[in-house]
């Protein structure tokens, strides 16, 4: 940025004056670096020399208050465009939408849509995904669901995002339930779930304890070519301490986790990481609930090209869970996947 200034400077001195675009540019650039004081010099520089600053100037700056938590200046910055006869769009309503929920400015916040309802702007599916998050974090869940329902009435057809705040909405309610249930209508709607909705549903399920639906999911996720985001390969990590089910869980994230599975390119260390959580199974008041996965737990390790266990860790698998998986059937998985290469 400092080297960008310089050229700036530069261009001046050689009597070459940039343009708005040109001043955007590094605006925009200081925002990003988040060197806001910097950027807001610049700003008032131009604001006295020229060029007059535009729509695009106001949006940037005031995206990069919002990001600092400084809506008043925000705020500020609305009223001077205002008074500067700069024409707001829908992207600089967007914008202070965002910013005024997020500070637990609600009032003020449902005003200002109020108001954008009450002008000739045409609002997207971007501005009630907008409101709906904003409603959904501050508690007002029906409000949310209601407008949600709504969304037809309006003309407006829910996006892949729509759903994802509706899901984390009902998930941080305790309605895990019901955000399933509306994740799986996703595709009634024409609107199929990506890698953002199921990692937000398989987060839900683990902050509602629901730790075989989220192993179920996490297989789906996988199958469908997605993974999991930082947030989420977070949460499997710490899951384990903070649910007496963590250990289920461990094991079968261990699986689909890519770190792991780069250490586990290593024969060896496969072996030894596999023989460490069998031990955590062996405790017989938890073969039910191991059974239920464990098939699905090998099928990844063989489908996901990961070093298959050595004999001696078959046998280890085999007796950890009493029988649950014999001999042939293990041998009957291997050849099944075999055959899918």
């Amino acid at each position: 940025m400092d080297e960008a200034r310089e050229v700036l400077q530069l261009m001046i001195k050689k009597g070459c004056a940039p343009d708005i675009r040109s001043y955007n540019i590094m605006i925009n650039g200081y925002c990003k670096a988040e060197r806001f004081d910097e950027a807001m010099e610049l700003f008032h520089e131009i604001s006295r020399k020229g060029p007059v600053p535009d729509t695009v100037t106001y949006n940037t700056l005031m995206q990069g208050m919002c990001k600092l938590g400084r809506i008043s200046t925000a705020c500020e910055l609305f009223r001077k465009m205002i008074a500067s006869r700069q024409v707001p769009d829908i992207v600089t309503f967007h914008i202070l939408l965002d910013g005024l929920f997020k500070r637990g400015k609600l009032e003020e916040a449902l005003k200002l849509f109020q108001a954008m309802r009450n002008s000739e702007l045409e609002l997207s599916i971007v501005c009630y995904n907008i409101l709906i998050d904003g409603l959904c974090k501050a508690g007002h869940i029906e409000v949310g669901k209601e407008l949600f329902h709504k969304l037809s009435v309006n003309s407006l057809k829910p996006s892949v995002y729509t759903y994802a705040i509706m899901v984390n909405g009902f998930c941080n309610e305790g309605l895990a339930d019901e955000a399933y249930q509306l994740f799986r209508s996703m595709g009634d709607n024409d609107c199929l779930p990506n890698s953002c909705c199921y990692n937000v549903m398989i987060q839900g399920f683990l902050r509602n304890s629901y730790t075989l639906k989220a192993t179920e999911l996490l297989t789906e996720m996988v199958s469908k070519g997605f993974s999991a985001d930082l947030c989420t390969a977070t949460f499997c990590n710490l899951y384990p301490i903070l649910s007496p089910l963590g250990w289920l869980f461990s094991a079968y994230w261990s699986l689909y986790s890519a770190p792991m599975r780069i250490l586990w390119a290593n024969p060896q260390h496969f072996n030894t990481s596999l023989s460490s959580w069998l031990v955590s199974i062996s405790n017989s008041s938890r073969l039910s609930l191991f059974a239920a996965s464990l098939s699905r737990m090998l099928h990844v390790v063989f489908c996901q090209c990961l070093p298959q266990p050595h004999p001696a860790y078959q046998t280890d698998i085999i007796s950890a869970v009493g029988g649950i998986m014999r001999v042939s059937e293990w041998t009957a998985l291997q050849n099944s996947v075999a055959q899918q290469f």
